[in-house]
């Protein structure tokens, strides 16, 4: 399932999520389905775009199918043109590494799993500013616009995930690396909608939102009897009782 948001006062709250401060490693990673896409929406954040103690905002840039990626104020980004198509879901993921060499070292984002050439404008900074008690939001940060569209399985980790890890997490209903994991919010329905599942209590308060189909990720039974074919594969003992079960058919969850 998913949360659609209305563009106009919706947004998710998941609280201060103070590891995210002074971070020099982050991964944020999410599945959003535009309804309306207009030039600098917030995606996800901590802090506010203005805000020069902004730690890390995500948001459509001057073109608005594009994902761009900005720290401190706005003064320095990453910008890739071309992500987002209004109706269709894709998945985003940021990776930050701070101890990068260069600025494509300290910056990666992948598109449904592949990665893709970012523009460059400033620098990337060494470690994240110190964002102080503001929030990590989905769909506003305080500042720009409300973005207009349906979010899932938003997932936040103290740590710069490998292309591997990137992977596995796109298709997965839930997390894979639990190290170092400080959100995961599937966004499911009963209870409490932005249920924090990873046990650090972040959980989301929500204004307005509707519940609604989420995106098409393998559900987890199929992922993991693909990596227990796997396993089968290598060993030649299990090889003919794998070839037995026959080809697996993907099922994916609404």
């Amino acid at each position: 399932m998913a949360l659609l948001l209305d563009g106009a006062t919706d947004v998710i709250n998941h609280g201060d999520i103070a590891s995210i401060d002074l971070a020099t490693a982050n991964t944020i990673m999410f599945w959003l389905k535009p309804t309306s896409l207009t030039s600098n929406d917030s995606l996800v954040s901590k802090g506010s775009f203005a805000a020069s103690v902004s730690p890390v905002v995500i948001f459509t840039g001057a073109a608005t199918d594009s994902l761009r990626v900005t720290w401190a104020g706005g003064g320095s980004f990453g910008n890739v043109a071309s992500w987002f198509t209004n109706g269709v879901w894709t998945h985003t993921a940021m990776v930050y590494d701070g101890g990068g060499a260069a600025d494509a070292d300290r910056l990666k984002v992948y598109k449904d799993g592949v990665a893709q050439t970012i523009t460059f404008t400033g620098s990337v900074p060494t470690a994240y500013t110190d964002g102080g008690t503001d929030p990590f939001r989905v769909g506003y940060n305080g500042f720009s616009g409300f973005h207009n569209g349906a979010f899932a399985h938003v997932r936040v980790w103290s740590a710069a995930l490998t292309l591997g890890e990137v992977l596995l997490e796109w298709q997965s209903p839930r997390p894979i690396r639990g190290n170092q994991l400080l959100l995961a919010a599937s966004y499911e329905p009963g209870g409490v909608d932005g249920l924090d599942y990873c046990g650090n209590d972040y959980h989301g308060s929500l204004t307005g939102t509707t519940q609604v189909a989420g995106p098409p990720i393998l559900d987890d039974q199929y992922l993991g009897r693909q990596r227990l074919g796997a396993v089968f594969n290598t060993n030649r003992r299990h090889r003919n009782q794998f070839r037995r079960t026959g080809p697996l058919q993907p099922r994916y969850l609404a």
